[in-house]
């Protein structure tokens, strides 16, 4: 029976493009995240997390500022080298930073995540370990709001984070949920991921299921295939396109972090 209500529950989620809530609040956050292996400053980016009354919706906002002046270029018919500059491996793994979007169940522990990479686009659906939350000792103030404080270990990484009673919404920045709150500020025990809450505002904007159709994955095989992606660009993209090549005639291509990749 619980198997079959998580199933309906979701049932609004399996048209693409669908309007499947109306947003009343976005909450800004500064994300910090560590994108290449090598690199010492870490990246900076705008990211939201939409709410309505059954649905969130978290994706990247600069990511899609990004994408929308990509689409504008190619809608202006290119030449064959401008399209050749845009659509490069360097240029997708810039996009790649935080090319997804996570849409969060607010009365289960559901979410279906969305990823792209390069042309190709991925799904997969994932329950969160609401109850393995450990609150901790220590308050902060945040957006004038007091918060306290919890700990979480999720998929091969430690999380802190703070979060706040006075907006008693079980979300947050990222997959993170299941508090009895909104989480404000959260980061990993290495340093190299984290999210600070900037602004609230109210809005009215519909939340739209990803209009792009994807494969179905599972979180395993889809950040095994971001590492490949990772590992070799140019590389990735020829096979992917099937344009003959010599394996690893790249070797000395710089490599990249997964963006917030988790171990399973």
């Amino acid at each position: 029976m619980k198997k079959l209500l998580l199933l309906l529950l979701l049932v609004p989620l399996l048209a693409y493009g669908q309007t499947i809530d109306t947003a009343k609040v976005a909450v800004w956050y500064e994300a910090k995240y560590n994108n290449g292996v090598e690199d010492v400053a870490l990246t900076t980016s705008r990211e939201v997390l939409e709410i309505g009354n059954k649905y969130t919706c978290y994706y990247s906002w600069d990511n899609k500022l990004y994408n929308d002046y990509m689409d504008s270029i190619c809608k202006a018919n290119p030449n064959e080298d401008i399209i050749s500059v845009i659509t490069s491996a360097a240029n997708a793994t810039n996009s790649l930073s935080r090319d997804y979007k996570i849409y969060k169940c607010l009365f289960n522990d559901s979410l279906t995540y969305f990823n792209s990479i390069w042309k190709r686009h991925f799904k997969y659906e994932q329950g969160f370990p609401v109850n393995d939350w450990r609150l901790a000792e220590g308050d902060t103030t945040i957006l004038s709001m007091p918060c306290n404080k919890a700990s979480l270990d999720l998929h091969g990484r430690h999380w802190t984070v703070w979060y706040t009673t006075e907006m008693p919404i079980s979300d947050g920045p990222w997959k993170l949920k299941g508090l009895p709150g909104l989480i404000m500020k959260a980061s990993e025990s290495e340093g190299i991921f984290s999210f600070n809450c900037v602004g609230i505002d109210k809005i009215t904007k519909p939340i739209e299921f990803e209009s792009k159709r994807a494969y179905n994955t599972n979180p395993k095989r889809f950040e095994d295939e971001l590492k490949k992606f990772r590992r070799g660009q140019t590389e990735y993209v020829f096979r992917q396109s099937k344009i003959p090549h010599t394996p690893g005639l790249w070797k000395n291509e710089k490599s990249y972090t997964p963006c917030l990749i988790e171990f399973y």
